[in-house]
């Protein structure tokens, strides 16, 4: 009885203490909080989605609530463009203040506080993931006292978005617990593996309906070919760029062979002429590499384009940024095939359908829709044989041959290849289309 009391007692001033501080009940959310001079999440979008994804998988883990975020990347100059990703973000509503608390805090150099946290953590001398894991045990104490107390005490009034304020509201969070976007790992705990997210984001993508805007809609009711294929090939940003290390820009960076090697598989099991090819790139439309892949395709019966070539002929196109329409684009075709890019992956990651990939250890595509042919990115290598052949057929020829080479394991891809296009494309269009 005496230890019962006790505990009551505990209780009661636990509850008096939140009163005091100003808060009946401790009822912590977990919200993505952009870097504090800029306002942007990290890195390109695929990054930024990245590191929400990770404040997501901990939410569902350690049973927290999670804020609907704007996104904002920091890079490749996307400014606000895919602010309403995820909420209907208004940029003329006004900012409101909510209790946050910083899940950590930089000390001075390289050291951070953890919540709750003893000592400080110098992540200069722990690896990102032992970091990650001390936030994740603290994170898992969330409904203890010390940690109620810590996070209580190290509030502050700090403004967020009007659409992630209604959200807060709405989940009626009393105090919000930050990942802040400062260009470490630590700082915004990345996570890249959606099996555990997917089915939320998608939700939270598709929430005014998974029919395209009306642009694509009209663009698409005008086109012959039944089928369209979207290709993602990333090069204006990596190619020439001597800022960037050499090892990040052969990861990123791809030859034209996986391209003839995804189209080598399709036109096995659909005519060419039903297909219309659309490469979505950051280089220009006029880079010799992308002519060279639509020639080939053009002189293969797949009628071929940039969507930089049909921005110039449809006006709606030329109304919504480029990089906008690019990812509509992959998350609308009949076909996507991706590649190295995390730009092109995050597209897979929100598709329900025929997706042709390559296994990528950093950005995984573990779903049914996505069919992983045995191609093995290496850049270096590609890149000699594309330089050395004396004309692009002869490259692709030799591109082609190599990726027989092992057969066995591109047959099993043709066979999943065959039954996701089975699954995906309408039955009148399979039958007019299917060799």
């Amino acid at each position: 009885v005496i230890m019962a009391l006790q505990l009551t007692l505990r209780l009661v001033i636990i509850a008096s203490a939140y009163t005091i501080k100003g808060e009946k009940e401790f009822r912590p959310c977990l919200y993505h909080r952009g870097d504090p001079l800029t306002g942007r999440n990290q890195g390109g979008l695929a990054n930024s989605i990245g590191c929400l994804n990770g404040m997501y998988v901990r939410g569902m883990q350690y049973d927290i609530p999670v804020i609907t975020p704007v996104v904002k990347p920091a890079a490749h100059g996307l400014g606000s463009i895919f602010s309403d990703f995820f909420a209907d973000f208004d940029a003329s509503h006004v900012k409101h203040n909510f209790p946050t608390a910083l899940l950590y805090h930089k000390q001075d150099g390289n050291s951070w506080y953890l919540m709750n946290a003893t000592a400080a953590l110098n992540v200069s001398d722990v690896p990102h993931s032992a970091a990650l894991q001390q936030l994740d045990i603290k994170l898992q104490l969330w409904r203890q006292p010390e940690f109620q107390d810590y996070a209580v005490e190290h509030t502050k009034e700090l403004p967020i978005e009007a659409v992630e304020y209604q959200h807060a509201r709405a989940l009626k969070c009393s105090h919000l617990l930050a990942f802040q976007a400062l260009g470490r790992y630590l700082a915004c705990g990345k996570s890249y593996d959606y099996r555990l997210t997917r089915p939320h984001l998608r939700k939270l993508y598709f929430r005014h309906g998974y029919e395209p805007r009306r642009y694509l809609e009209r663009w698409r009711e005008q086109q012959v070919k039944p089928v369209i294929v979207v290709l993602h090939h990333r090069m204006g940003d990596v190619a020439g760029n001597s800022s960037m290390p050499k090892q990040l820009i052969h990861e990123k960076r791809l030859s034209p062979s996986w391209a003839v090697v995804a189209m080598y598989n399709l036109v096995k099991l659909l005519k060419p002429s039903c297909l219309q090819l659309m490469i979505v790139s950051d280089a220009e439309a006029e880079e010799r590499e992308i002519r060279q892949m639509l020639t080939y395709f053009d002189k293969h019966g797949i009628v071929s384009h940039t969507t930089q070539d049909i921005a110039m002929t449809h006006r709606e196109f030329q109304q919504v940024d480029p990089v906008r329409v690019d990812f509509e684009l992959m998350i609308h075709a009949d076909v996507l095939i991706t590649g190295s890019s995390g730009f092109s992956r995050l597209a897979a990651v929100l598709r329900n359908t025929t997706t042709l990939t390559f296994p990528d250890q950093k950005h995984p595509l573990p779903f049914t829709h996505t069919v992983r042919l045995p191609w093995q990115h290496n850049f270096q290598a590609e890149q000699e044989a594309y330089q050395s052949a004396k004309s692009f057929d002869e490259f692709a020829a030799l591109s082609i041959t190599q990726y027989c080479s092992n057969q066995s394991s591109g047959e099993e891809g043709l066979k999943q290849l065959h039954k996701q296009l089975t699954q995906s494309l309408i039955p009148g269009v399979l039958d007019q289309c299917s060799k």
